[in-house]
């Protein structure tokens, strides 16, 4: 028997003859699957998956708006592939020269996130990134044993319930409808929880594969990377060496979390063109562009520094590409000791606990964002949020000055009613992938689809049968920037 059915059958039988008790899981007696015990879990309005920085913002909008919201992470802390190296927030604003005015176009729950942050000493709130190239808007530091932190106490301020360490083992459907999901916790306890809606916001696309939506790769091996950082040492040194060999790629000053006076925050060389390091760039897969982040006057995080190929969607892969690269991170650090001035006293403050995927699966939405669209600064008229900032692929982009709009669409997996996806899945076209999948846009789309899964619960809708326009206007209620 399909497992999908014995499930419903036996969530069935075990609910016509017991009351839910919302406090206590009332364990299955006949159980499943190698006679593993299931529990079952009370009903929730509105069920999120995926607690990296999507999730928590959608969780968080969707408890508000008056829905009974479950988060649930694999991993034993929110924050996800940003508390793995990032600790920046870019794209608040959009890209502004001195004749073009800066407006800051991620407000609600994201601004509230950041004015948490600082209230707890974890950052120092927005601060100019005009001396880079790429990036000329205002950036967020934030202290990494800060966020989660925030993050945690604002879903459970808002009523969510969260739970960590937990995955999704298998969905149950009725027809083009997610029934509920059967969740795992690393102690091994399964329990089975029903909701009204989802919403997928695991970056990979876990949720929306397994409820049968329409998933696409781009590419089978994808690029993921590891981050670490280091402390003890001198950045202008590190500059003015840099510089001086041609090396340099783009320079930013700013305060961060402890400092009182701008300092380097942002700093970037190209490794190619340090002869030095042109014997160990394969072996210790080294990246092309160095992307550093200053959180601190005396450190660095290293953020894209090595990488590897693999299948981002294989689980043994993903570990076997672990274990190498925190290795690679190891030898990269004694790389720059010997070979970078200012360096040379360095030593490891930390190391990613987990790959960085950027990519794993894209989910067929009811419309996907054109390169068009955004160079001819489109906003929609269901959009849900506006952006603009872009990355690697800048030089396709002409929206310096402006923004595009992200439409509701975007976020309506083709195939499953009652599901939104939120984060770095919902585009096709792989040049504005480069643009959307940044935590700026992937914070607008996370607080669009809590708020939209909660109101379709209330009415008893699917999310196609949602009033975007009532959508829109609960989300200027929220604070924001429509446009």
């Amino acid at each position: 028997m399909d497992f999908a059915i014995e499930l419903k059958q036996t969530v069935a039988r075990t609910e016509s003859t017991r009351q839910i008790d919302s406090n206590k899981f009332k364990e299955d007696a006949d159980g499943l699957r190698d006679n593993h015990a299931i529990a079952i879990a009370e009903e929730y309005d509105v069920i999120v998956v995926g607690g990296g920085t999507t999730g928590p913002t959608a969780a968080i909008a969707s408890a508000r708006n008056g829905a009974k919201t479950l988060l649930v992470e694999k991993n034993g802390y929110l924050g996800g592939a940003m508390l793995g190296g990032a600790v920046c927030f870019m794209g608040f604003y959009n890209i502004y020269h001195p004749d073009c005015e800066p407006v800051q176009l991620i407000r609600g729950i994201p601004d509230e996130l950041v004015k948490r942050l600082v209230a707890a000493g974890g950052s120092t709130g927005f601060y100019d990134e005009m001396h880079d190239p790429t990036y000329e808007s205002k950036g967020v530091h934030w202290d990494r044993d800060v966020l989660p932190k925030v993050m945690l106490e604002m879903t459970e301020e808002a009523g969510v319930t969260v739970q960590l360490n937990t995955v999704v083992e298998d969905v149950t459907k009725e027809g083009s409808s997610i029934t509920g999901v059967l969740l795992r916790k690393s102690s091994g306890e399964r329990f089975y929880v029903k909701a009204k809606m989802f919403v997928d916001t695991t970056g990979v696309a876990d949720l929306a594969y397994q409820s049968g939506a329409k998933c696409t790769q781009i590419k089978e091996r994808q690029t993921g990377g590891m981050a670490f950082g280091l402390t003890n040492l001198d950045l202008e040194k590190a500059r003015e060496f840099t510089q001086k060999r041609g090396a340099m790629h783009f320079l930013s000053y700013g305060k961060s979390c402890f400092e009182e006076e701008d300092h380097i925050t942002r700093f970037g060389f190209q490794v190619e063109k340090l002869e030095e390091f042109a014997p160990y760039r394969e072996e210790y897969c080294l990246c092309g562009g160095q992307c550093m982040v200053s959180n601190e006057k005396n450190k660095l995080n290293m953020i894209n520094a090595v990488s590897m190929h693999f299948d981002t969607l294989d689980p043994v892969e993903v570990e076997k590409a672990r274990i190498k690269l925190t290795q690679c991170c190891l030898k990269y650090a004694e790389l720059y000791q010997k070979f970078v001035p200012g360096f040379e006293d360095s030593y490891i403050d930390w190391i990613s606990p987990n790959v960085g995927i950027r990519f794993g699966r894209l989910v067929e939405c009811e419309h996907s964002i054109t390169l068009e669209e955004v160079n001819q600064l489109v906003v929609p008229e269901d959009s849900i949020g506006v952006y603009g900032v872009q990355d690697a692929h800048a030089w396709n982009y002409k929206i310096r000055g402006g923004w595009y709009g992200i439409p509701y669409r975007a976020l309506v997996p083709i195939g499953v009613d009652n599901l939104l996806v939120a984060g770095e899945m919902v585009t096709s076209d792989w040049v504005v992938w480069m643009s959307t999948r940044l935590t700026g846009g992937c914070l607008i789309m996370g607080q669009a689809a809590g708020t939209a899964a909660a109101m379709a619960a209330k009415l008893g809708v699917g999310t196609r049968e949602l009033d975007v326009q009532a959508l829109r206007e609960q989300l200027r209620n929220d604070n924001v920037f429509l446009g």
